[in-house]
Parts: C-alpha cells; structure tokens; sequence
C-alpha cells in the first residue's frame, strides 16, 4: 500500500514510477535503522528480551499509579479502600518486575503458552466438529500445531520468548532487505 503512492498514473501505459533523486535517502535511512535492529534481535535475544521485561516492569507500575490517582484523587477514596490497595499492590508488582524482568518475561511467555493452548483446544473443538470440510481438517491442524507451541511455551518459556524474539528479528532484517531491494530497483529502472 506504502508503494502505491510513489506511483502515478500515465494515460497511456498504465502505472509509472516516480523518480525525485531528492527522496533517496529518507526512503533508505528508516530500513537501514530497522535492519540494525533485526540484527540485535537475532545476535542478542536474552538481552532484548530482558529491555521487554523491564517495559513490562515500568508498564505495569504506571498501570499500578494510575489505579492509585484514580481511587485517591478522582473518586477521593482512602488508600486503605479496595481501590487503593489493589493499585498499591500492582505498582509494587511491577516494581518488583522491572527490578527483576527475567520473571516478567517467563511470566509473559507463560502465559502466552497458556493463550496458545487454549486457542489450540478452541480450534481443535471447532474444527473437529465438522471434519468433513477442508477447512475444518486446517484448522484442526493449526489447533494441533497451537496446542504443540503452548506447550513449548509453557516448558521452556525463557527459550521460546528468545527464539520467537529471534524469528522477529529475522523477519524484520528480511522485510527491511526487501523493502531496500524494491526501493534500489526502482531507482536504477529510473536511471
């Protein structure tokens, strides 16, 4: 869709590139960053995935403070309300995941583990229902295949947040290299 509008129409022979040398290089400097950052996620993925555990730390505490000036300063509540105490106890849990986001990040990848298991059992139980169409037989396979991964998950949750960090990162270098690919072949067809 972000292609369609480097193009315009030519009454004769349909769609044309346009070609502005002027917009060479903000076109190329975004998939260069975004490369480097494929990069880091493939060569250090414990490292990104600790940077998201403390995102998951600093979110949560922000969540646990807005509960708190929500109960204390909007609805003038006591701390010692429900309210209050609730928000008090999830600033402290993300306190206590942003000092240590090694938890955060298994109890992320936990619980995506048990997401995938349920959604796997989901589309077992819909698409069992009804096998004799090929699209039930499809989705019972990716139910089988939903239910392989959330378990995974839920076994080696470090491992698997690292591994699907790096299948990101590989899928970023890739889109970005193709995206630079497009750009370069558009440029040099102008030429």
């Amino acid at each position: 869709m972000t292609y369609l509008k480097y193009l315009r129409t030519d009454h004769s022979s349909g769609f044309k590139d346009r070609a502005d040398s002027k917009g060479v290089i903000p076109k190329v400097v975004p998939n260069l960053v975004t490369i480097l950052v494929g990069a880091i996620f493939i060569s250090v993925p414990r490292l990104v995935d600790t940077a998201l555990g403390e995102i998951l730390g600093v979110s949560v505490l922000f969540v646990g403070l807005v509960v708190l000036f929500v109960t204390s300063v909007i609805l003038s509540r006591p701390l010692t309300s429900l309210g209050g105490l609730s928000g008090l106890l999830i600033a402290l849990l993300g306190v206590l995941l942003a000092l240590n986001p090694a938890v955060g990040v298994t109890v992320a990848g936990a619980l995506m583990g048990m997401l995938l298991v349920f959604q796997g059992v989901m589309e077992v139980r819909v698409g069992s229902s009804n096998l004799s169409t090929n699209v039930a037989r499809a989705l019972t396979a990716v139910g089988v295949l939903s239910v392989i991964g959330g378990s995974l998950f839920l076994l080696f949750p470090m491992l698997s947040l690292s591994t699907l960090t790096m299948a990101v990162g590989i899928w970023i270098v890739v889109a970005s290299v193709l995206r630079l690919s497009y750009g370069v072949w558009v440029h040099m067809r102008n030429q």
